[in-house]
């Protein structure tokens, strides 16, 4: 299963942006800008042909994308198959959704931005401006509704995907919230069985009957852009 990381690229990027925080968790000194780190668990599509097997080296489109035309890599494939995303939910109106996901965030660094390619670079002389259980606060959040747009896939089978759209929330609640929901966390992979809705995951913000859990706060939330 491919791994993407749109979402939470945009996720830092509305920050950098200086997008207001909703809620009532307001983090102390978190100056802009700043980088995260995540843990993605990730339930993305894969792309098969009709027979199942997987597209000849090369470049492709989504053809249930509407304007984006279809290019067929060199050789006599069939059009592509998206398969394997696990458990879709769809956001009323939309027209698909190829990946969705959740993530925690485990640590928030100050960080220089490189004006001319807008990278950021952490700045390993400072000491960190938040980790989890500081202020008895954990992050974590939900993306979903991605749609593939482009796909290249290499000669050694490797799928790279340009996404289109999408959606993320990042709560912040009290520190343990998810493993209470959820148990203890380890090497699991988080799947369909705890989606709640399409932008619901139990443990997050909301407990496992689709409550909100004391003392959650949403404290960002986005779309993201192509990429």
């Amino acid at each position: 299963m491919k791994t993407k990381i749109v979402m939470l690229l945009m996720a830092g990027a509305l920050i950098l942006a200086g997008q207001a925080q909703a809620g009532s968790y307001s983090p102390d000194g978190w100056g802009m800008p700043i980088r995260f780190h995540i843990t993605d668990y990730d339930q993305g599509t894969i792309w098969v042909t009709d027979a199942g097997g997987n597209p000849d080296p090369g470049f492709y489109g989504d053809p249930r994308v509407a304007g984006d035309g279809y290019i067929n890599a060199p050789g006599d494939d069939p059009a592509l198959i998206p398969y394997g995303a696990d458990n879709i939910i769809l956001k009323p109106g939309a027209l698909n959704e190829d990946t969705w996901g959740i993530v925690n965030i485990d640590q928030v660094r100050p960080a220089e931005v490189d004006e001319v390619h807008y990278n950021l670079e952490p700045q390993f002389s400072v000491p960190d401006l938040w980790g989890t259980g500081d202020d008895n606060v954990e992050l974590w959040g939900i993306f979903y509704g991605n749609t593939d747009k482009w796909l290249f896939v290499s000669p050694t089978g490797g799928q790279q995907v340009v996404g289109s759209g999408g959606e993320f929330e990042v709560w912040a609640q009290p520190l343990g919230t998810f493993e209470g929901v959820n148990g203890s966390v380890g090497d699991k992979q988080f799947g369909s069985a705890q989606r709640l809705d399409y932008n619901k995951y139990a443990g997050i913000g909301y407990d496992a009957a689709g409550n909100p859990i004391a003392g959650a706060t949403l404290m960002l939330s986005g779309e993201a852009a192509d990429g």
